[in-house]
């Protein structure tokens, strides 16, 4: 798996060309919402904020769709959904996951997918 995401995520990318295509990829991310007013270090603030919201949770598939499950075996997806990992602390649900229903709901459907197949495969795994 590795070496399929290095292929198709990394080859013949230099590092400033990596760092550009980072740095355009959170511009697009961000400009999700656009804040009016204020002055620069209050939108600073709050787009620093927004950032955070959106680091989590991650992708945890190779980009062929396979995952480590929580029985610790091999797991393909079926393309329809992202598994991600790293779901927050405490009380997101109150904050992170309302906000990004409305500005990013793939990653919260995404989410919703990822803890039931999780829950599915641990309970298989110890049944």
């Amino acid at each position: 798996g590795a070496r399929r995401n290095y292929i198709a995520e990394g080859e013949g990318r230099t590092f400033d060309r990596a760092r550009a295509d980072a740095r355009a990829s959170w511009n697009r991310a961000l400009a999700s919402v656009k804040v009016e007013g204020g002055d620069e270090a209050g939108n600073t603030v709050f787009y620093t904020a927004l950032y955070h919201t959106m680091i989590d949770p991650r992708t945890f598939m190779d980009v062929d769709g396979r995952y480590m499950g929580g029985d610790g075996r091999a797991h393909q997806g079926d393309g329809t959904w992202t598994k991600r990992t790293i779901f927050s602390g405490w009380d997101v649900f109150r904050s992170q996951m309302p906000l990004q229903s409305l500005i990013n709901p793939r990653v919260v459907s995404d989410l919703i997918n990822s803890l039931i197949t999780l829950a599915d495969e641990k309970f298989k795994y110890n049944a």
